[in-house]
């Protein structure tokens, strides 16, 4: 079965990946100094996996070593979306939310390349007044140069590989949030054998988001119905949905004058 057109840049880095795949090398962890229960640590990784262009970027990594106090042979990886988020100030919520997976298993949160400790990016183009979006991007890429090219979720998948060398472990749980669910899919694309398991949460496509939002749509019916359980919404007339649809039509027809609540708390028309 020939493979589908999208797969091919994931398969093309983890080919190069597993072509040279380093030795498993212990991470030199300390204890972190700004979070109790971590230890912190750096994973070096090639800016670009493919070997054509030189250098070398470093992982920002925060390890909870498994409850049971036995050696893990694997781990559970959240992955932060955006894509630009940095996960590794969430890692002490992650660690709540995912208690129940972590008894035999570490807790290694990191922050991929771009974001956070690990190389972030910055164009100083998109804080700059007077300048249009299109302006503000061309100068960001000026900025950043042909480096800007080793920023996908290509090499991430290739990073997260390496991570999981380096920590020793045989598999890894992905935890994916919004774009960290198309980099959890794209390294089980690439990876299948090394992965123990999959959490979506707020999915997206491998392919990444649908233009029209249609998934979205569809279920704006149903959370609306979640939002207003018990007597959450008591005191409207009609159902939220209703308000919802009418107010949708209104709006194809033109510009609908009205009193809204702004973030401060006052009224505006």
């Amino acid at each position: 079965m020939p493979v589908p057109r999208r797969l091919l840049p994931i398969l093309a880095v983890a080919a190069c990946t597993l072509a040279a795949e380093p030795a498993a090398a212990a991470v030199p962890y300390t204890p972190c100094q700004d979070e109790a229960g971590f230890e912190c640590g750096t994973v070096p990784v090639p800016l670009d996996w493919s070997g054509a262009t030189p250098g070398t970027l470093s992982l920002h990594v925060r390890r909870a070593r498994a409850t049971t106090g036995v050696a893990a042979v694997s781990a559970v990886v959240p992955l932060a979306g955006g894509p630009g988020q940095a996960a590794s100030p969430f890692a002490t919520a992650f660690q709540s939310y995912l208690t129940a997976g972590l008894g035999t298993r570490d807790l290694l949160v990191y922050d991929q390349r771009g974001t956070g400790r690990s190389a972030p990016l910055r164009c100083g183009a998109l804080s700059r007044q007077g300048l249009s979006e299109s302006q503000q991007v061309r100068q960001c890429a000026e900025q950043l140069g042909s480096a800007r090219g080793y920023f996908r979720t290509a090499e991430s998948v290739a990073d997260i590989e390496a991570l999981r060398i380096a920590g020793g472990y045989e598999q890894l749980v992905l935890y994916g949030v919004s774009y960290g669910t198309k980099v959890a899919l794209a390294y089980a694309a690439a990876y299948p054998q090394r992965v123990e398991a999959l959490i979506l949460d707020s999915a997206l496509t491998i392919d990444g988001p649908d233009v029209l939002r249609r998934s979205t749509f569809a279920s704006v019916s149903r959370v609306l119905r979640e939002l207003c359980s018990g007597s959450a919404c008591r005191g409207l007339r009609q159902s939220v949905t209703r308000i919802l649809s009418r107010t949708a039509r209104k709006l194809a027809k033109g510009r609908v004058k009205g009193r809204v609540t702004a973030p401060d708390g006052s009224r505006v028309t």
